[in-house]
């Protein structure tokens, strides 16, 4: 018999939680990136780069993380 801490249900939801978490930091660093172009343009292409790929990776946790899988 499985206890109320480990039902499918509150997998589910905390998978839930924390796929609309990683989505949430991701548009946040969107939100960080577009504001460090606006402020700097292009003249530090490593920093932007790695949030834009902290950002993709993010969200595609979140993604996958809410269920809906990349095929």
């Amino acid at each position: 018999m499985e206890s109320e801490k480990n039902s499918p249900s509150s997998r589910d939801a905390l998978n839930r939680y924390i796929g609309l978490s990683s989505y949430a930091g991701g548009i946040l660093l969107l939100g960080l990136l577009a504001f460090g172009l606006y402020e700097d343009g292009l003249k530090d292409l490593q920093s932007t780069g790695i949030i834009a790929a902290a950002a993709i990776i993010f969200i595609a946790i979140g993604y996958t993380t809410t269920g809906k899988k990349i095929s």
